[in-house]
């Protein structure tokens, strides 16, 4: 049994990449301040390995300008963040990306200033805080980073998950590793965004109680991980049966 739990670590750290479909993109960065394993050198081969790990596919940015960032979510068909955000204090109720240190002339990239990248891509996650309730925007004028994105509740073939409180940065890449994992194809068949969150949580809650957690957490795998996916936290707006099959260049 142990040895059959290794393979299947060994497999999810160190396969070549579920088949990063041809002119897919894929763009993702961690921003300033936060405690991000993007670029945690024990964790940065897993999560290449995971999401397709070629140069030309694939972009991890640290601490990128906002200039760099919206030329990204132009172009990219999957976007994910690793990030402070939320409405920062002392201005109008609008959702941002903090793009710069506390005290710095700018801060943070609000969501009006994303809208005119106008981004096409299909699934969308920032792992950051406070993305969600959505603010009122009955004027026309954009205040939420989903809608930044140019996604809504009603919109098909595209997704934008994001969260309504506050949580651990770190966890939700080790979370998120494994959803890739499952969605891209590497790990399940041809599953809905909802199915792979949902087989997500259940592997790393399994390799967990197999391995311990000491163990599981040399793979960065633990059940804060997991707890990521709370359906009072993590909110899928848009298309939540999403493929990735269903992805167009």
């Amino acid at each position: 049994m142990v040895r059959r739990v290794l393979v299947v670590f060994g497999i999810l750290a160190l396969l070549a990449g579920p088949a990063l479909a041809e002119k897919l993109t894929v763009y993702t960065w961690q921003g300033f301040g936060t405690g991000s394993n993007l670029h945690n050198p024990k964790f940065t081969p897993r999560w290449n390995a995971v999401i397709g790990g070629k140069k030309d596919a694939t972009i991890v940015d640290k601490k990128p300008s906002p200039e760099r960032m919206l030329e990204q979510f132009s172009k990219a068909h999957i976007i994910y963040g690793s990030t402070h955000s939320g409405i920062p204090k002392g201005s109008p109720a609008e959702q941002g990306l903090q793009i710069g240190d506390k005290g710095d002339a700018r801060y943070v990239l609000f969501a009006r200033e994303i809208a005119p990248a106008k981004s096409k891509a299909q699934l969308v996650i920032i792992n950051g805080c406070s993305t969600f309730p959505l603010i009122d925007e009955s004027d026309g004028k954009v205040r939420n980073m989903a809608t930044a994105f140019g996604i809504s509740k009603s919109t098909k073939g595209r997704a934008f998950i994001g969260f309504v409180g506050v949580h651990p940065g770190p966890k939700g890449d080790s979370f998120f590793r494994v959803f890739f994992y499952f969605w891209m194809g590497a790990g399940g068949k041809d599953l809905t965004i909802r199915q792979a969150l949902d087989q997500a949580k259940q592997f790393i809650i399994d390799q967990v109680a197999k391995q311990g957690g000491d163990k599981a957490q040399e793979f960065f795998l633990s059940t804060g991980a997991a707890n990521i996916y709370d359906a009072e936290d993590l909110v899928v707006l848009g298309d939540d049966q999403l493929r990735y099959r269903d992805l167009k260049p």
